[in-house]
């Protein structure tokens, strides 16, 4: 699919409606002003628009755009126009592109770019093709394989893909996991884990995934300030409670509502040499930590990420292992363990191309 910039889109659009125009109606053709035909049906005309200074370009888009206002303006009465293909692709440009005014002598006015979406018109004929800041225009294709992580057993274990879903590059990939999780428990080949990219590992996604019995192992978005302390750093019991500060004082409250209240004495706090640096606030009887359900489960998953956080288990504190997708060897979750049945085990992913043929019609 060839990369065309905004006057590039308009051009084309209009190419291909007149293109069509002449083919299947031209008396109707023969209703448009013959320097828009001109300029647009001919390739001498149309070639122009490839070469169009940058000092010219806004000028030039103002003409463009105000010539396919005026043919969407000019057949939007004509059933039989009104009803092609090619003619709802200008319609969508404009929209688009272009705010309606109430000025009859300026009835269009051209959004800023940064007001464009991503779903917007790429090229006319590709029409599906969308863009992404990211990945940039064309397609992109979630993938969901199975896969051995045994050295022993990896040779001899068959790896399938048990999901395919393409889908225009506008599309978020957090959108892609709950529609890939059903697909495969439809076809009974759902895993018991799966392991993803960081985007796909949202809070909502790792909860609806436990309805269907998936366990979502990814890495957990958000940056971290080295230089302070999070609830990360505080110790938790294999309940996955907070039993302990940073500096191993146990709380003296614990208060559940919206959010979760856990105060520590104010006399361990104030002496504290980490005060500044830890997440607890000042109140009136107790210094507290506040947090909500949400913030919690993705602070347990974090958690299960790093090797440095530790644990209360058994009332000795040990260093928890690594998340089972950041290391080769075999590992247990903190909060649960893990199965790692070979045949139980898949990944998710996503590939993008910029689609390479052209749409005729």
């Amino acid at each position: 699919m060839r990369r065309l910039g905004r006057i590039g889109i308009f051009s084309e659009s209009i190419h291909k409606f007149l293109v069509n125009l002449k083919r299947g109606n031209q008396d109707q053709l023969d209703t448009i002003d013959e320097k828009v035909v001109d300029r647009y049906l001919s390739k001498n005309g149309l070639g122009c628009f490839s070469r169009v200074k940058p000092s010219e370009s806004r000028k030039t888009l103002t003409e463009v755009s105000k010539d396919l206002f005026d043919l969407v303006q000019q057949f939007k009465g004509n059933q039989e126009v009104a009803a092609m293909y090619s003619y709802k692709l200008l319609e969508r440009v404009l929209k688009d592109h272009c705010n309606l005014t109430n000025d009859k002598d300026n009835p269009i006015e051209l959004k800023k770019p940064k007001e464009i979406a991503s779903d917007s018109l790429q090229n006319p004929s590709d029409p599906d093709a969308t863009y992404s800041g990211h990945k940039g225009q064309g397609y992109q294709v979630q993938i969901m394989e199975t896969f051995c992580d045994d050295e022993e057993k990896k040779e001899e274990t068959l790896n399938l893909i048990t999901h395919v879903e393409v889908e225009p590059a506008h599309n978020s990939d957090a959108n892609a996991l709950i529609p890939a999780i059903e697909s495969t428990e439809r076809q009974n080949l759902k895993p018991k884990e799966l392991t993803t990219d960081a985007l796909y590992g949202s809070d909502d996604n790792c909860e609806r995934a436990k309805e269907h019995d998936v366990e979502l192992i990814a890495p957990t978005m958000g940056s971290v300030d080295k230089d302070k302390l999070t609830i990360t750093d505080f110790q938790f019991s294999e309940k996955g409670e907070v039993v302990a500060c940073p500096q191993g004082n146990a709380p003296a409250k614990v208060k559940k509502r919206k959010r979760v209240s856990i105060g520590f004495a104010s006399h361990d706090c104030r002496n504290c040499p980490e005060l500044s640096r830890c997440p607890v606030k000042k109140g009136g009887k107790y210094y507290y930590l506040r947090f909500t359900d949400k913030e919690m489960r993705i602070a347990k998953r974090r958690m299960s990420s790093q090797t440095s956080s530790k644990i209360v288990t058994g009332g000795e504190q040990v260093s928890k292992p690594a998340c089972p997708n950041m290391t080769d060897e075999p590992a247990s979750n903190i909060f649960g363990p893990i199965q790692r049945d070979a045949h139980d085990f898949m990944r998710f992913s996503f590939y993008f191309w910029i689609a390479d043929w052209l749409a005729v019609g």
